[in-house]
């Protein structure tokens, strides 16, 4: 791993540049909302993992947990927040492929966005490529990606039907998870959506 500068917030590792009001508590009634949904709690799958929030939670309920987040020292925190947890250091999307990323807004290291370039050291798979055989909770929280995650795991979606916590103002989401057979269910600051 990098050496990189984090600051401690009540035990949770930020990049240092943060200045957002991350911690431990932060959308906690979100992942609740969701989670009381759930029936099954074999596999989860954090997009936009950031620094481990919502995958710290997720450990402590799921079997197997899968944590994406392509922002390097973001990737770095959850590494150290999430010991011993499937991190990997890519993004979910629509299909593979490369890219950058790029912060509009430096004080949040939440903020990271994806821009599509071929040079790009950041690398995208798509849901379905990992071929999961079991998925009941996805979690989105990537900036405006998550209607290419929902159509590059389509056949994951409708095979395993999991609870599906998101957060976008995209109105095409919603629509896109309708048209699949869910049921949306707004709760706190995500969405929750189950079929």
């Amino acid at each position: 791993m990098r050496k990189i500068e984090t600051s401690l917030v009540e035990g949770l590792h930020l990049p240092a540049q943060n200045k957002h009001p991350f911690g431990p508590k932060y959308q906690k009634a979100s992942y609740a909302s969701a989670l009381s949904h759930c029936t099954r709690f074999r596999v989860a799958v954090d997009a936009g993992a950031h620094v481990g929030i919502f995958t710290r939670r997720m450990r402590e309920d799921f079997d197997t947990v899968y944590a994406f987040e392509p922002e390097p020292t973001n990737f770095d925190c959850l590494c150290l927040n999430t010991p011993h947890l499937l991190n990997l250091p890519m993004g979910l999307g629509k299909e593979r492929t490369f890219g950058r990323m790029e912060n509009p807004k430096p004080i949040n290291s939440g903020a990271w966005e994806f821009r599509s370039d071929p040079d790009g050291e950041c690398a995208i798979v798509s849901l379905d490529g990992l071929q999961l055989t079991a998925l009941d909770l996805l979690k989105m929280d990537v900036q405006g990606m998550e209607l290419d995650i929902l159509e590059g795991g389509e056949k994951t979606i409708v095979a395993h039907e999991p609870v599906i916590l998101y957060e976008t103002g995209d109105p095409l989401v919603p629509e896109w998870l309708a048209d699949h057979g869910a049921r949306g269910s707004p709760k706190a600051r995500g969405k929750n959506w189950t079929r």
